[in-house]
This record gives C-alpha cells, sequence and structure tokens, in this order.
C-alpha cells in the first residue's frame, strides 16, 4: 500500500514538470517553424534564405550602377566622336577654298623667289659696273681727306671733284644731296659685308652736300 502511494506521489509532482517540458519544446518548434516561413520562400523550387536575397539584390543593384556608368562613359565618347565628324565636315566643306589659298600662297612663293634671283642677278650686274668703272680710276697725289659722321659741303669742307669714298671701319650710310632740290644724286651703303660696297666713285659739285653716319675716307681720283 506504501509502495502504491509513493509512486502516485511521484507521479503528482513529475507530471506537471513534464508538461512543462514537453509544452516547451513544441513552443519552440512551431516558432522555428514560423520563423522559417517568414525568412524563407520557395523559389524555382529551392529554398532561399532572406540573407540570399539581400546578396542578389545588392549584387544586381552593383550591376546596375555599373550599367549607368557605361553608359555615361559611351555618351560622352559619341559627344567627342561627332565633335570629330563635325570637324571633319566642315573641313571637307571647306577643302577647295583652303585648296585655293594654298595655290595663291605657293605663287606668291615662287613669285617671290623669281624676284629675289633677279634682284640678285641685278645686284651681280651692278657690281661688275662699278668694278669696271674703278679699275680706270686712277688716284691723285693729293692727299685723302677723312671724314667724320656728319654734313659736309663741296666747294666748302672739299673742294669740288670727282672722289672715291672708301668706308674707315664698319662703314655706314653715304649719301650727297642736291642742296636746290634736296634729291640724294649718291645713295648707296658703304661697308665690307655681301650688301654693302667696299668704296665708291662719285663726282661732287659745288651747291651739294655730303652726309655720312660714320667715318669715310675721301681719295681724289682722276
Amino acid at each position: 500500500m506504501k509502495n502504491v502511494l509513493k509512486s502516485k506521489k511521484v507521479w503528482l509532482f513529475a507530471g506537471p514538470a513534464i508538461g512543462a517540458v514537453v509544452v516547451g519544446t513544441s513552443c519552440f518548434y512551431i516558432g522555428k517553424a514560423v520563423q522559417d516561413d517568414i525568412y524563407s520562400t520557395n523559389i524555382d523550387k529551392e529554398i532561399v534564405t532572406y540573407n540570399q536575397l539581400v546578396d542578389e539584390y545588392n549584387k544586381i543593384n552593383d550591376k546596375r550602377n555599373q550599367y549607368i556608368d557605361d553608359i555615361e562613359d559611351l555618351e560622352d565618347e559619341v559627344s567627342e566622336k561627332k565633335k570629330e565628324v563635325k570637324e571633319i565636315k566642315d573641313a571637307m566643306a571647306h577643302k577647295d577654298e583652303l585648296n585655293t589659298k594654298i595655290d595663291t600662297l605657293e605663287a606668291k612663293v615662287q613669285e617671290r623667289a623669281s624676284t629675289v634671283s633677279d634682284l640678285d642677278s641685278e645686284i651681280k650686274s651692278k657690281r661688275s659696273e662699278l668694278l669696271k668703272l674703278t679699275a680706270n680710276v686712277v688716284e691723285k697725289e693729293d692727299e685723302p681727306k677723312q671724314f667724320s659722321a656728319g654734313q659736309y659741303f663741296v666747294g666748302q669742307d672739299f673742294p669740288e671733284g670727282r672722289y672715291k669714298a672708301v668706308p674707315v671701319g664698319e662703314g655706314s650710310n653715304f649719301q650727297v644731296f642736291d642742296t636746290d632740290t634736296g634729291e640724294a644724286v649718291v645713295n648707296t651703303i658703304l661697308g665690307h659685308d655681301k650688301y654693302s660696297e667696299s668704296e665708291f666713285v662719285f663726282y661732287a659739285q659745288d651747291g651739294q652736300y655730303m652726309e655720312t653716319q660714320a667715318r669715310v675716307k675721301l681719295i681724289a681720283v682722276e
């Protein structure tokens, strides 16, 4: 009889504890099942979790942004190409005009080159004539006269006559003017380079005046 009572007491006190465990376990599995239903879904017969969806979304969004950037770059490139095409079209439209200008400029270059060649020949010819003239010049025994830069009157500063002007030093412009008209009857450059004359023979008359920009020597000649 005592054993029976003892067994009933055990069940009396153990029963509620066992019931609590069972209820708790049931609630856990029921909660987990509810949680799985909330944070997962079935896509193409596969279970996809919330985190997986977030990852997929982020990947797609990143790819979208990359495509947007690519589109902007391509639009910029298209804009640049359009500018290049416009420049080419403008050049093509003015091609004939440009060719005409080029032909005109080339013709001017050839004309100038021909003129320079003619002037070189003329200079060479004039120098040859001067050499012929000065070759027959005989210097007089009179003492040569040197003049510093300035103006000098014929008949006052030196007598009328035929002279050979020679630069003293590097040389400079050398001119003889008619006093009445003011016109230059002699206008040359004395010097020692290819653009000037090493000597110049002229006839000085009363009523004229000589002007030199540097020291010069006058040698009386016959």
